[in-house]
């Protein structure tokens, strides 16, 4: 029985913002902590894959002078059993722009340069797409602002229970 664990990634390095959403939770988190009680140690490492192809997608936008910002979408599929196993990975990197078909294979390749990404593909199957989305970049420039402002402080914690992957 395989389970599929869904974060959404946003960076934009003009207005320093970066915030997570994990799939189907009604909040976009902002200013998240490993103390965080909603991420189990699966969300984290899709977290901290995110966060590093995130970096190198705004480093490789920024020296090609176009706007450093990205939503990164990680689904990772994993086994139901005892020991949880990750058994495949897609990340899915939506940009504001569209790329020309060079620019796209050179990205690519630089993301394969994510250290976690490169660990975790030597055992499982992965795949990096990139793609024009800017209603989804929009959506997040727009309400992330809001939204942080209307659950700061009212934001209550999801029980690790719903996210748990890990049998106890």
């Amino acid at each position: 029985m395989s389970k599929e664990i869904v974060i959404h990634f946003f960076r934009d390095k003009d207005s320093a913002t970066m915030a997570c959403q994990i799939e189907g939770a009604k909040n976009i988190v902002s200013g998240f902590a490993l103390s965080d009680t909603q991420f189990t140690p699966l969300h984290m490492l899709n977290i901290a894959m995110s966060q590093c192809l995130a970096e190198l997608a705004l480093r490789f936008l920024e020296r090609r002078h176009l706007k450093p910002c990205c939503l990164i979408t990680l689904s990772v599929s994993v086994n139901g059993t005892s020991q949880v196993r990750i058994e495949r990975a897609d990340v899915v990197l939506k940009l504001p722009l569209r790329l020309s078909e060079e620019d796209e294979t050179v990205l690519i390749r630089v993301l394969h340069q994510c250290p976690i990404h490169a660990v975790i593909s030597r055992s499982i199957t992965t795949r990096i797409v990139v793609r024009e989305d800017r209603e989804s970049i929009s959506y997040y420039e727009k309400n992330i602002l809001t939204d942080m402002q209307h659950t700061a402080g009212s934001i209550s914690p999801v029980p690790i229970s719903d996210y748990a992957l890990w049998h106890r």
